[in-house]
């Protein structure tokens, strides 16, 4: 982290499954349990071949103290015997914690990250 101060985690992604025990994670940092919390149903039954498969969920309430490496884990959370069932494009750690995060604001984190939406063709930012 480039500095100490008050974060969400922006976490796009696609999960068109109905079963909220396969959309529930628990995020960590350096070990310390900070959140749970469930990725909403993607609208599509598809897994992301276009833009309108994807969303994203902001998970608040992350303080980190000091500039340093993390290390940043989402946890599947879900039964024994249950798969994994979300796939996702990215994780950002955003400062400052209120910023409005909308398609243009996803658009610009994609620019950092060089990840190009491509609508003529299937768009799949794992790639």
């Amino acid at each position: 982290m480039p500095a100490a101060g008050e974060y969400v985690l922006v976490v796009r992604y696609s999960c068109p499954v109905e079963d909220v025990n396969q959309r529930r994670r628990t995020l960590t940092i350096d070990g310390e349990e900070i959140v749970t919390f469930e990725y909403a149903k993607t609208d599509s039954n598809k897994w992301g071949n276009e833009p309108q498969h994807w969303s994203f969920v902001v998970v608040p309430g992350i303080t980190i103290d000091e500039a340093k490496t993390i290390e940043l884990k989402l946890t599947h959370t879900a039964p024994p015997g249950k798969g994994e069932s979300t796939a996702l494009a990215y994780l950002a750690l955003v400062s400052p914690p209120n910023v409005e995060i909308d398609e243009e604001f996803l658009l610009e984190i994609e620019q950092v990250l060089g990840i190009e939406r491509d609508l003529s063709k299937d768009w799949n930012p794992q790639q």
